[in-house]
């Protein structure tokens, strides 16, 4: 069997089944799951009977149903043909609470961007109403044998920035890729990937220049390097990502190294860019060659 998609959210998954039963008359199957971090899901799964023509039209359903699952054609196949006597969910009505319901499911999805989100913003927002000193004390990279010790200094300096426009475009940047994979590749991953990619890019930011410097750029870069890299890897556009993304990344590092040489003089920690940039692809290759090895981008689980 084909699992077309996992949510946190049951009542989802029934509706999208009363959905398909509706158009095309195929009974999907609906099963509780944990993954390996005892979290809970339910799953939807697309039976293997099932003529190709049907299955490719169904697999596209699942895709537009996760970009709005509020949809009020959703909605309306639920109560005409939806069988829920059986099932101890109710599926959710047409009403204005759709926008909380949205907005539920996107806090979920999202939680550790949204974290780190509001964590760059409460530091910020502190820097500037009096605390900046103690805070470029207590937060930047270890440069001391003491401060070597203190363990938190290797991540703590990413949710420092330093102006308005710094902040800004990190943040943006952040919410728009690290969403996407927290989506897609899950919560514990993308955690992975910010701390692997917070500490290797600040030691060679370290090691190229000197410790002063703050901003969550690095893992960014890490972020944009994931999500390209795993495309690439996986031979599919796993994250619907533009022509030209990776011209654009190439020539913003270029960019980025032209402003810091001599001719210029602009300061742009480069090498924490470079660091993070490289984590990202790496790490996105191991995903993508997952994806790949698999043959598609949606798990198959035989029974």
């Amino acid at each position: 069997m084909q699992c077309l998609f996992r949510s946190e959210f049951p009542a989802l998954a029934l509706q999208f089944r009363d959905y398909i039963r509706l158009r095309y008359a195929v009974e999907l199957l609906i099963k509780e799951e944990r993954d390996r971090w005892n979290q809970s899901f339910t799953a939807v799964y697309l039976p293997d009977n099932i003529e190709n023509e049907d299955r490719e039209a169904i697999c596209r359903e699942s895709e537009d149903f996760l970009r709005n699952p509020t949809d009020s054609r959703y909605e309306q196949a639920a109560w005409l043909r939806g069988d829920t006597r059986s099932l101890k969910y109710s599926i959710p009505v047409k009403t204005d609470k759709n926008f909380l319901l949205n907005l539920l499911i996107g806090i979920k999805q999202t939680k550790f961007t949204l974290f780190i989100i509001l964590l760059c913003m409460l530091i910020y927002l502190l820097q500037n109403i009096g605390y900046q000193n103690e805070i470029f004390q207590t937060f930047h990279y270890p440069d001391s044998p003491e401060e070597k010790r203190e363990i938190w200094r290797y991540l703590s300096h990413t949710v420092v920035h330093l102006n308005h426009p710094h902040i800004l475009f990190n943040l943006l940047w952040w919410w728009i890729f690290a969403a996407m994979i927290e989506r897609r590749v899950g919560t514990p991953a993308l955690v992975m990937i910010y701390i692997i990619s917070g500490v290797i890019s600040a030691a060679l930011q370290d090691w190229g220049l000197s410790t002063e410097f703050f901003g969550l750029s690095g893992v960014v870069y890490a972020v944009l390097g994931f999500v390209s890299a795993a495309n690439s890897a996986a031979k599919d556009n796993l994250f619907n990502l533009p022509l030209g993304f990776n011209v654009m990344i190439i020539v913003s590092v270029l960019l980025g190294f032209l402003a810091s040489s001599p001719l210029i003089r602009f300061y742009v920690a480069m090498y924490s860019h470079l660091g993070g940039l490289l984590c990202g692809i790496v790490l996105g290759c191991l995903y993508g060659k997952k994806i790949l090895k698999n043959n598609k981008t949606r798990p198959l689980v035989n029974e």
